[in-house]
């Protein structure tokens, strides 16, 4: 069975503000399916950072991401994976 998701993610282009809309098949043999890949937009959005941010956690190597001809496109597990490695904060002890 397949899915297919339509999501239009905003990008900020020299004070205009375009929209593209992207479709991603998900092909999967369960009736749950999922996203298995992500854009970075979608990934920055998953998480709850801002794009560049995410660009430059795949520059630095910390967060792993594929081509697809000209798409970048980031696991949903490796995005979940990359969060579990964050370091954590403790509160500080008075």
């Amino acid at each position: 069975m397949a899915a297919c998701l339509s999501v239009a993610p905003a990008l900020w282009q020299g004070g205009l503000v375009v929209t593209r809309e992207e479709h991603i098949v998900v092909s999967d043999d369960s009736k749950d399916s999922r996203t298995i890949a992500l854009s970075p937009v979608q990934a920055a959005a998953r998480v709850g950072v801002g794009r560049t941010f995410i660009f430059k956690e795949i520059r630095a190597g910390r967060l792993v991401a594929r081509k697809a001809g000209r798409r970048t496109l980031i696991l949903a597990n490796d995005v979940d994976r990359w969060i579990e490695a964050l370091p954590t904060r403790i509160a500080n002890a008075r």
